[in-house]
């Protein structure tokens, strides 16, 4: 499981408040038909990016836009979540911390990293979404007009989700099959979220993952499950952004100036972070961003396998 480990967990890294929230929002009860298109479009995009990133100042730009991006995330998400009293700097300090000390480590130890995470995961989400089965309500996928144009634009943007954060992956031998698992954990995922909260609840949570597991509780004295099973989104963030930090490492061969270059990605995440419209422009254009970084990738480097 190894071979798959890195890919799928990078591939679900950009979807907890941001691709779930859009999909939902955009197709309705026609979320997970948007899904199994999107995963022929990306397909399409592995296609095009099976190759090796060679462009050093391409691929240092690509890694920080990719490095800031997921630690604005992953601080809002812990912030939201967890712990919203405390100030986001001091959220962000301890992940930029111990990107700092994995850079002083070998690659190895992030692949023996995500195949731990990745077994981690399965078995949160899988668990998951047994003990949610019974919460289900089929007439929550009720017929609406959801137009085909908004369809076709959130399969597009589920393939920029999911293709995006692995364009670095310089492994990419297994890529098929690890896009295959992880769209299907994504369909299972959102089919217990809208199954269970329907289309009017779903669209106003920007974390409906999050909300839907309060769901599930074994015994009146195991509650508050939500906070130990949400954790996976953390750790996939967590692995796409060591996976960019080897790659801006290897680029830059210098840790100290990577460490650098990590603390004043954590102040400008931090600056970001400080007003509600930054990040409500940062949300809303996530995709835009990431598409950004798709065409640069394409454009500045040669096909090498």
């Amino acid at each position: 499981m190894n071979k798959y480990a890195q890919n799928i967990l990078c591939m679900q890294s950009m979807f907890m408040g941001i691709g779930i929230s859009s999909l939902i929002n955009n197709t309705h009860e026609f979320v997970l038909l948007s899904i199994i298109i999107g995963t022929l479009f990306g397909f399409i995009l592995i296609k095009l990016f099976n190759f090796n990133t060679n462009n050093k100042y391409s691929t240092c730009l690509c890694s920080i836009v990719l490095l800031i991006i997921s630690l604005i995330v992953n601080v809002n998400m812990v912030s939201v979540m967890y712990l919203d009293n405390v100030p986001k700097f001091i959220l962000g300090l301890p992940i930029i911390l111990l990107l700092i000390y994995l850079i002083n480590k070998k690659d190895y130890t992030l692949f023996k990293l995500s195949n731990i995470i990745l077994y981690i995961n399965l078995f949160l989400v899988i668990s998951a979404c047994i003990f949610l089965l019974p919460h289900i309500k089929l007439n929550n996928f009720f017929i609406s007009n959801v137009n085909i144009s908004n369809i076709i634009k959130s399969s597009i943007e589920y393939s920029i989700y999911s293709i995006t954060p692995i364009v670095f992956i310089d492994n990419k031998k297994h890529i098929y099959k690890s896009y295959i698992i992880n769209s299907i954990l994504i369909l299972m995922i959102i089919f217990s979220i809208y199954g269970i909260l329907g289309y009017n609840l779903a669209s106003i949570y920007r974390y409906p993952e999050y909300i839907v597991l309060k769901n599930i509780s074994i015994s009146s004295s195991i509650e508050n499950l939500e906070n130990i099973i949400s954790f996976h989104w953390i750790f996939n963030i967590f692995i796409l952004m060591s996976t960019c930090t080897y790659k801006l490492k290897k680029c830059i061969n210098n840790n100290l100036i990577v460490s650098i270059i990590l603390l004043l990605i954590l102040l400008f995440s931090t600056l970001i972070n400080q007003h509600f419209i930054n990040i409500y422009f940062f949300y809303n254009n996530l995709v835009y961003i990431l598409s950004f970084i798709l065409i640069i990738v394409f454009l500045t480097n040669k096909k090498t396998c």
